[in-house]
Parts: structure tokens; sequence; C-alpha cells
């Protein structure tokens, strides 16, 4: 589906064919038609529906693991799941300093 939302042109794909039936296709462009019309992007919604399904999925696999990879620069690299922070060097010292204050 290729539409207009707040003046920028987007698309949204609602899978492969052979995965989603052609009526299925239709009622999910006609519920992105009904979203856009309530002032909603539909790409924007499924983004967010998405992410909540993926932090339910973490919280009931023990999701407050976390695990740190130390760069030979001195970045790093913050991984939850299948996110990911980076940090530079000087990013990683601030937050380092910021974590010390707050231990402290």
């Amino acid at each position: 589906m290729k539409y207009r939302f707040r003046g920028r042109e987007k698309q949204l794909s609602f899978g492969p064919y052979p995965e989603v039936s052609i009526s299925e296709a239709r009622e999910r462009l006609e519920t992105a038609k009904k979203l856009l019309a309530q002032g909603v992007d539909p790409a924007v919604l499924r983004r967010e529906q998405k992410a909540r399904a993926t932090g339910d999925w973490l919280a009931q696999e023990g999701g407050s693991k976390f695990h740190v990879a130390f760069a030979l620069d001195g970045g790093v690299e913050i991984w939850k799941g299948r996110a990911v922070v980076r940090l530079i060097p000087d990013e990683a010292r601030a937050v380092k300093d910021l974590l010390t204050k707050l231990i402290a």
C-alpha cells in the first residue's frame, strides 16, 4: 500500500502472497485506510504493536537480562533481546559517570 501521511509518502506491506491471502490483504488494506482517516499512521501503529509483543515475549523469557560488549576503542554495545544500543567512547564515559553518581 502506498500512502501519504503528514505530507510524506510511505509504503506498507501486508505480507507475502502465499502466507497472506488476497482477501486478508484487502481486509488489512481497509483497516489501514480507516486508521488513516482517523489520523493514525498504520505503519507506526504496527511497529508499536510489534514492539509490545516483543516486550511481552522478553518478559516471559526472563527478559531482564542484558548483554554488554566492550570494544577495544572504548565503545560499548548493550543488547536486550534483539535491540541494541551502541555507544561511542565519549558516550560510554558519560553513561559510566552518570551511573557512578547514582550508585554512590
